[in-house]
């Protein structure tokens, strides 16, 4: 290796990450040490730093491993991603301004705010905060594990796993325990831009280096490789119903993530939402590089076996393009990662922060809150690091298991949204009942495999089990009292 290889890649690396410091330190200068500031930014967003900072929270390090590694293993099942990102866009639209109306009138921070004050319970909004809790912490491990993954790659191997995972994740601390939530928006504008290019620009340079271009890349995939653009693709393992339960469980939860959640506020004005749904569909082309680096990766480097095709964009790269391109990809990459991390860790830390420490402490200031806050993203931190230095196999499967295990919150927001009669026990009760499911389809015996019954993830039996016990014990218990009912109809009605 080259010396000045290695210097080329990691400058440029290096100049991403002070670029990152400085904005949390902007953001934290220009905030103010107060729990509203800190952790929402309430009101301070405008349009496009509202549409990049979602799409970079959402867009994480599994578009640029695990789904490329998809693409390696199952072909045309990562397709779905395009389905379930215009998904996406319409569920933010429809969920995130009925979340902003009522934040704005009942001074809502979290979600369980939101439970106790509807159902009545503060027993069941405890319950569903620690389960959305335990079901964020796999978002963080899997960010720290891609940071580790871009850091040897970016230094050719000089840089090991461990000390990639801590650098990368040290400067997502650094920059939100800053300055909050504000910083998490200042640098989700920049990381989105050059995550959304990198990829872009993996798709387009492979396609070119190695075929001549994207028409002929597809091409070669069809008479090499044909079983890559069908179902269930070259393992069998993506059958139909796979990839429709996929595309539910991926696409519609998005509104439901806590780190999403806590971004709901941030924007100046409701009517902005109404162009949210156009972004999914913008930025749909730079998913083109999972595509091209999965599939010209079969071809170019046949034989990888299971988590080893995940690092196919990097192997492809190293491969095919000079030191300062894979620099940039690299960058692109750290920021996918970052940029998912931030949002993961800084929601976690308000949700211990608002839900636990002030319920605790009641007579705690604005400002105490905020400085505790900041303590539990270095907690956060420190636990998803030591889970991401046990680097399970199959990273994107407990990707997979902790969205559906997001989405279980979905029921609780319907009764809210849509059906009055919905009450406390049934979203408790339904809630329960999704996540045991999900974890037997999980990890029955023989532990540590998926189990998929007739095809269908696991995570949809669970969310199916979630929504016919919340019917059915909600019609037999009592709703809400009428006047909580309708003093939230007249909110959600202006939506």
């Amino acid at each position: 290796m080259p010396e000045e290889a290695l210097l080329m890649s990691m400058s440029i690396i290096v100049v991403y990450l002070v670029v990152m410091a400085y904005l949390g330190v902007y953001a934290g200068k220009k905030g103010r040490l107060t729990a509203e500031d800190y952790f929402l930014a309430k009101g301070t967003v405008g349009l496009l730093p509202l549409m990049l900072s979602f799409a970079a929270t959402w867009t994480s390090a599994w578009y640029f491993l695990s789904a490329a590694g998809y693409m390696y293993h199952h072909g045309l099942a990562y397709y779905c991603s395009f389905a379930f990102n215009v998904a996406c866009g319409l569920m933010i639209y429809y969920v995130g301004k009925r979340i902003w109306l009522l934040g704005h009138e009942f001074g809502f921070m979290s979600q369980m705010d939101i439970i106790t004050d509807y159902y009545g319970s503060t027993w069941v909004g405890y319950l569903v905060c620690i389960l959305l809790l335990a079901f964020t912490l796999p978002h963080i491990m899997i960010q720290l594990i891609g940071t580790g993954i871009m850091f040897q790659y970016a230094s050719f191997q000089v840089i090991p796993f461990w000390l990639g995972c801590l650098l990368g994740g040290l400067v997502v601390t650094f920059y939100i325990w800053y300055g909050g939530r504000r910083a998490e928006i200042y640098t989700d504008v920049v990381q989105g831009i050059l995550l959304y290019g990198s990829l872009l620009a993996v798709g387009v340079g492979l396609a070119y280096a190695i075929a001549g271009g994207i028409p002929e890349a597809i091409a070669m995939m069809a008479e090499k490789e044909p079983k890559l653009l069908t179902l269930p693709g070259p393992s069998g393992f993506a059958t139909y119903t796979w990839f429709f339960s996929y595309l539910i469980i991926v696409g519609f939860s998005a509104p439901f993530h806590p780190q999403m959640w806590f971004s709901f506020q941030a924007i100046k004005d409701v009517k902005l939402y109404r162009y949210i749904p156009l972004l999914y569909v913008f930025v749909q082309p730079p998913y083109i590089g999972s595509i091209m680096a999965g599939g010209l990766g079969r071809i170019i480097n046949p034989g990888l076996k299971g988590a080893a095709a995940d690092d196919i964009i990097p192997m492809m790269i190293s491969q095919y393009f000079p030191a300062w391109f894979l620099g940039i990809i690299m960058a692109g990459a750290l920021a996918a990662a970052m940029s998912t991390a931030d949002s993961a860790m800084h929601s976690g830390s308000a949700m211990l922060t608002k839900d636990f420490y002030a319920r605790y402490n009641p007579k705690a200031t604005s400002e105490q809150l905020a400085r505790f806050g900041r303590w539990m993203i270095l907690v956060l931190f420190v636990i998803g690091y030591v889970l991401a230095l046990t680097r399970p196999a199959l990273i994107s499967y407990f990707g997979a298991i902790a969205t559906g295990g997001v989405f279980m919150f979905a029921p609780t927001l319907i009764g809210i949204f849509l059906w009055p009669r919905a009450t406390k026990w049934g979203v408790a009760a339904g809630y329960i009942v999704g996540v045991v499911v999900l974890w037997i389809f999980s990890f029955a015996p023989p532990l540590g495999i998926m189990l998929h019954p007739y095809g269908i993830m696991s995570s949809l039996w669970g969310l199916g089990a979630n929504f016919a016990v919340f019917f059915v014990v909600s019609l037999l218990t009592k709703p809400p009292p009428k006047e909580t009912i309708e003093r939230y109809k007249a909110v959600l009605d202006k939506a």
